[in-house]
Formats: C-alpha cells, structure tokens, sequence
C-alpha cells in the first residue's frame, strides 16, 4: 500500500491526475478494511490533495475529514502534520480562519516530532529539510511576518485562533 501511495504521489507530482488518482482509488480501496490508522490517514491526505487537483472542493473536504478523524481516534503522529496540512490546503481559498489553525497544528505536529528527535540530529536534521516540511514551516513565517505588517485598527485586539 505504501509503494501505491508513493505512486500516487509521484503521479500527482508529475500532474498526471488519471494515473494518481487511479493508484489512490486502488489503496482506497485495501486502506478500509485495515486497521492501520497511519495508512489510512495517508490515504486520506492523498486523496484530499488529488481532490483539490482535480477542483473538486467539496471531496478535498471531504477526505480531509475523514484524516482528521482518523488521527484524533488514534495516536499518528506521523500523519498528523500531514493531514493538517493538507486542511490548511483545502481550506484557503474557502476558510482563511480555519485554513489558519491547521497551519498552526501542523506546524505544531511538526515541531514536537523534530523534538523527539533530538537524540539522533541526523534524522531530526533530514526531517526538517524535507520539502513539505520546510514548505509548512517557512508559511508559518511568512504569516506571521503577513499579519505583523497589517496595522490593527483601534481597539481591535488578537484574539488566537481555536482547533475546528
């Protein structure tokens, strides 16, 4: 199932969506009737980036949730910074505020996984110089450099954003 992922993933990459999408049907397909949540919530990342590819929103959606079911029923850290991600990818053109908060979770995600990695820096280092990594983390800087440049109005105060 991981090498059909993979595939997925590299068709999809290639923006070769027939291909993607039928390698993310086929483990689909396997993924329901395991009980491997790390797997499935993979899946469902996948599926919700080739939904968003193809612009078709309401299934982006769709599988997100399904991801972010999966990984609050069942401890996936791995995949946890992933489909909060993908969230953050469906949403920002629909949800800037809820787009906002699964940025902030990944990010989190991601960060307490480098941190439990800071026995072997070798794998926390190649971690966090993974492209989408890199990628989740350097668009928390920029939002914050983003809403730092914006003058708030009179009285307006931050109020932080809370998990959907």
């Amino acid at each position: 199932m991981l090498a059909q992922l993979g595939l997925s993933e590299s068709w999809l990459a290639l923006g070769d969506l027939t291909k993607a999408n039928a390698e993310a049907d086929a483990v689909e397909e396997t993924v329901c009737t395991c009980g491997d949540a790390y797997l499935k919530a993979l899946t469902w990342d996948t599926k919700a980036r080739l939904a968003l590819a193809n612009g078709k929103q309401h299934s982006a959606e769709h599988y997100v949730l399904k991801g972010l079911e999966t990984v609050a029923a069942g401890q996936v850290p791995l995949a946890a910074w992933r489909i909060h991600a993908a969230a953050w990818q469906v949403y920002r053109e629909t949800n800037p505020a809820k787009a906002s908060v699964h940025l902030s979770l990944a990010q989190r995600n991601i960060q307490e996984l480098a941190d439990s990695l800071k026995d072997v820096e070798s794998l926390r280092q190649s971690f966090l110089g993974a492209k989408d990594v890199r990628r989740i983390l350097a668009e928390g800087q920029e939002a914050t450099l983003r809403d730092a440049a914006q003058p708030r109005q009179r009285g307006q105060r931050f109020v932080a954003a809370k998990p959907a």
